[in-house]
């Protein structure tokens, strides 16, 4: 009976920190959409979202559109919640409170590296625009009696995103980097070696992917690739957004083939070449190793992170790269 009474106690707390979050008052508070949760939920992600000026309307007689959210973790597959609102409409500047439980999924906090947020549409209906002014996004972890904090993401603009047709998805990251274990890749029409997923992106002529469930990865089930049959620079990057005048720490996991001897691992600053703490690497057999660039910031406010190599131009030469993470360090 305590501890039950303890956990009703969290949630009780949870419901009124959402009120909080934001700057809002009971009333939003009481709108908490809770998913996948129960009374002893311990792990959990804490959203509250505003929306501007155009609302999204949820279920209505144009047509179902609503708001899913993939979980997009480290080491782990990611997981989907479709219909986050429940149908609901959230109107023009009002506050509205999720709260997502990881427990069931086998998932602690630690483990998230993002969230993407897409509106889904009833195919039949009419895609609702709708712009997201602020969002927070709050993970928790329940010890020593009471939710800690693991990360916090605070996020506005007017709007921040607008979601439509040709926008329908936005990446929220929790850690700097977003997807940064590859495990948010699936396979794509049955070719286990799918190309890159936003918003990682390539550069180079030849063959770049994630290897899925290949038994190639460090972590996870996922691992990135560049595979080289030319001389030609081809590497998987990542832009990022980042804070002037700060020192972040680089790290990721790489391995080779045999005669790659012209890899680089790094983040690009506008402004600046070479890139600030790039690090030269090649060939490295067998087990993965792990690099790391510091670097620091000026003036920028982004940061392009890579991994590549300029291929021998004498046979088939590759990299595979997980676990790649950026952090700001004092």
């Amino acid at each position: 009976m305590r501890t039950r009474k303890r956990a009703l106690a969290a949630l009780a707390g949870a419901v009124a920190l959402a009120g909080s979050l934001l700057g809002v008052g009971s009333a939003a508070a009481e709108a908490l959409e809770e998913h996948f949760c129960d009374p002893g939920a311990r792990q959990d992600i804490l959203l509250t979202f505003k929306t501007g000026a155009d609302d999204l309307r949820g279920d209505n007689w144009l047509g179902d559109s609503n708001l899913a959210i993939t979980v997009v973790l480290r080491n782990k597959p990611a997981f989907r919640i479709e219909n986050v609102n429940r149908g609901k409409n959230w109107g023009g500047g009002e506050v509205s409170p999720v709260r997502i439980c990881l427990d069931s999924h086998g998932v602690v906090a630690d483990e998230v590296s993002g969230l993407r947020l897409e509106v889904v549409n009833d195919p039949f209906g009419v895609f609702d625009n709708w712009n997201m002014d602020r969002v927070q996004a709050v993970t928790r972890s329940f010890t020593l009696g009471a939710f800690q904090t693991v990360s916090s993401v605070d996020l506005s603009g007017a709007p921040l995103h607008r979601f439509d047709g040709n926008y329908p998805t936005w990446d929220l990251q929790v850690e700097d980097l977003f997807n940064g274990g590859f495990e948010f890749d699936r396979p794509l029409n049955g070719d286990p070696r799918p190309p890159v997923s936003s918003p990682w992106f390539t550069e180079g002529p030849d063959w770049k992917g994630v290897d899925v469930g290949l038994n190639n990865m460090l972590t996870g089930r996922n691992n990135a690739f560049v595979f080289s049959t030319s001389s030609n620079w081809n590497a998987i990057l990542q832009t990022v957004p980042v804070s002037p005048n700060a020192h972040y720490e680089l790290t990721g996991w790489l391995r080779t083939s045999d005669k790659v001897n012209t890899g680089f691992f790094g983040a690009r600053l506008a402004g600046t070449w070479p890139p600030p703490g790039e690090v030269h690497f090649g060939p490295i057999k067998k087990d993965y190793v792990q690099l790391t660039s510091v670097f620091r910031t000026t003036t920028q406010t982004q940061a392009t992170v890579f991994a590549g190599l300029w291929g021998v131009g004498n046979g088939a030469e590759w990299i595979q790269v997980d676990e790649v993470k950026l952090r700001r360090i004092p």
